[in-house]
């Protein structure tokens, strides 16, 4: 049985810049959107095959939601 305050991943639909994996991300943790993009984009010039390759799965596994 689930938890009722357990939520999954998604993709954000209205708050996205290339495909909403950032604002899915930091809207399931609680996080600024903003705060995740810059971590991303930090973690992208240290790793750029490894971030891009996770991006690229996240976007393909998550489904997009609108959230109001």
């Amino acid at each position: 049985m689930r938890d009722s305050s357990y939520q999954r991943f998604y993709r954000d639909a209205l708050d996205k810049k290339l495909s909403g994996v950032c604002a899915g991300f930091a809207k399931r943790h609680n996080l600024p959107v903003w705060l995740t993009r810059v971590a991303m984009v930090i973690l992208f010039l240290n790793a750029p095959v490894l971030v891009a390759a996770i991006y690229l799965i996240c976007h393909f596994v998550f489904d997009e939601h609108i959230v109001v």
